[in-house]
């Protein structure tokens, strides 16, 4: 999180950050705390879309978000 803040132009950085919030709301789902993955994937969305704006069509930052949308609908 430290270098996402530190760097915040960097839409790479804020992908993988996205990313990991998204990959441990996953490991949440698994062990069915719902409650957890939400608040990770709540996290995770501000980065997504910072990255999405600095370029909509890049298809890492596309699949990692979609990935993470599924996520929330899992958690729900």
């Amino acid at each position: 999180m430290e270098l996402a803040a530190e760097f915040p132009n960097q839409p790479d950085l804020r992908n993988d950050l996205a990313a990991t919030l998204g990959n441990l709301a996953n490991l949440c789902n698994l062990r069915r705390n719902f409650a957890t993955a939400k608040e990770c994937l709540e996290k995770a969305r501000p980065h997504h879309l910072a990255a999405l704006k600095a370029n909509p069509r890049h298809p890492t930052y596309r699949q990692f978000y979609r990935n993470n949308l599924l996520a929330l609908v899992q958690a729900h």
